[in-house]
C-alpha cells in the first residue's frame, strides 16, 4: 500500500456520480491505507466503516473510488435486519454443531467409563451355549486373540487396491 493517489472513477460495478465531500473520502481513504500498512487493523476497519456510511466502494490495487447508489434509511434497516438474521442462523448453527459434538463425546465418555467385564454376565447366563460350549473372547473380558485380529485398516486398503487392480488387468486381457 502506497501513498499514490486516490482517484474517483465513475466505470465500476453501480458506480453513481452523486455529490459527495471528495476530501473526506480521500482523507478517509488514506488513513486506512496507513492504519493497514501498520497493522493498526481497528483504525483500518474504523475508516473502512466510515466510508460504507457513506456508501463508497474502493478498489485497494487500482487506488480507485466510486460511490454507490445511496440507500435510504428503510433499505438500510432492511439490509441491517437481514444481515442479523443470517448472523442469527450462523451462531445457531454453531451451537447446534457444538452441542452435536458435545453430546459425541458424552457418548464415548460413557463408553469408556463404562466396566468391560459388562459383557461377562450375559455370556455366563447364555452358558456359552449359542457358541458351541465356548465363551467368545468378547464375553471373556479379553483380547482379541491374534489370529482373530483385523488387519489395520491401511493394510486393508492396500489389498482392496491390489485386488481391484488385478481385476482389471484380468479384464483388459480378455
Amino acid at each position: 500500500m502506497s501513498d499514490a493517489p486516490w482517484t474517483r472513477t465513475f466505470y465500476v460495478g453501480k458506480a453513481t456520480s452523486r455529490e459527495i465531500d471528495e476530501d473526506k473520502v480521500e482523507k478517509l481513504l488514506h488513513a486506512r491505507a496507513r492504519a493497514k500498512r501498520e497493522k493498526k487493523w481497528p483504525a483500518a476497519d474504523a475508516a473502512a466503516a466510515e466510508l460504507q456510511a457513506m456508501d463508497v466502494c474502493y478498489v485497494d490495487n487500482k487506488h480507485e473510488w466510486y460511490t454507490r447508489p445511496a440507500l435510504s434509511d428503510e433499505q438500510k434497516a432492511r439490509k441491517k435486519a437481514e444481515h442479523d438474521a443470517e448472523r442469527a442462523r450462523g451462531d445457531a448453527r454453531k451451537k447446534a454443531k457444538a452441542g452435536f459434538k458435545e453430546k459425541q463425546q458424552q457418548g464415548t465418555k460413557r463408553e469408556r467409563e463404562a466396566p468391560a467385564a459388562a459383557a461377562v454376565p450375559v455370556a455366563a447366563a447364555a452358558g456359552g451355549e449359542a457358541h458351541g460350549g465356548a465363551v467368545p473372547h468378547w464375553a471373556r473380558g479379553g483380547e482379541e486373540p491374534a489370529a482373530e485380529a483385523a488387519a489395520p485398516p491401511e493394510k486393508k486398503q492396500k489389498k482392496e487396491k491390489k485386488e481391484k487392480k488385478e481385476k482389471k488387468e484380468k479384464k483388459a486381457k480378455k
